[in-house]
């Protein structure tokens, strides 16, 4: 708490990087609301007292079960369902790499997409057979950790995208881009500036040759190799910049 032009005030550190005084009274009523180089409360404003970057709230993720989403899922036929100590094992060893490195990739993803999570929580439904999507956020737990790892960051990737706020910001940026690549089938045209922001992943957190482990894994669906193709022969960071709105489009 410190004094200011005769007033009381308390310092609010909304996040690490940015704290703002406002008068005492007014804590209770600071909205979260960034507007520039201040805050608002009550019709009022907070003058920011600005630190060397501005971060915004990242989500919390939860691996969860449910046994009723379990059972509903649609398989292949004749897969058979590990049982769930099987599944459990697996899922805290992709949760024990996962922590490691969650607040990192979560950041990273905000800051390179020019977007901020619009959640506070996530749910990684965890089960077998079923493959992975991003709504609601479903992995298909195999005992390789290291492409779970891979394939949670793919799925969180369109999450950040796709979070209704978010979409409306950059829908307009995402067909202007991938219609350049109008002649690709829907799912090609999606994947390329996925693979993009993931490849700047790959090679910020982990290394290039995990990157090519993750081409050569996905060589046999002719969709994900595909974008993958266009992606490593085009400027990655280019297409990247594309989609950011923090940039001219």
């Amino acid at each position: 708490m410190t004094k200011a032009a005769g007033r009381m005030v308390v310092e609010v550190v909304a996040e690490p990087g940015l704290a703002v005084a406002v008068p005492r009274q007014a804590v209770a009523s600071l909205v979260p609301v960034a507007r520039g180089s201040s805050f608002a409360w009550d019709g009022a404003e907070a003058k920011l007292q600005h630190r060397p970057q501005f971060i915004f709230m990242l989500p919390k993720t939860q691996f969860h079960y449910s046994h009723i989403y379990q059972d509903r899922l649609v398989r292949d036929k004749g897969f058979m369902v590990p049982k769930n100590e099987v599944l459990f094992k697996n899922t805290r060893k992709l949760e024990l790499k996962w922590r490691k490195i969650e607040r990192k990739i979560l950041k990273e993803l905000g800051n390179i997409t020019g977007l901020k999570w619009q959640e506070s929580h996530i749910y990684i439904y965890i089960t077998n057979g079923a493959g992975w999507f991003s709504s609601p956020l479903t992995m298909s737990i195999t005992e390789d950790t290291g492409v779970m790892l891979d394939m949670l960051i793919h799925e969180l990737i369109h999450r950040i995208l796709s979070e209704n706020e978010n979409w409306q910001i950059v829908k307009k940026r995402w067909f202007k881009l991938t219609d350049k690549y109008k002649k690709e089938n829907l799912n090609t045209r999606i994947h390329v500036p996925i693979h993009a922001i993931h490849k700047h992943i790959f090679l910020k957190f982990f290394n290039q040759k995990k990157l090519e482990l993750e081409i050569k894994r996905v060589k046999d669906d002719n969709d994900y190799a595909r974008a993958w193709e266009i992606a490593q022969a085009g400027d990655y960071k280019k297409i990247i910049k594309a989609l950011n709105p923090k940039f001219n489009a």
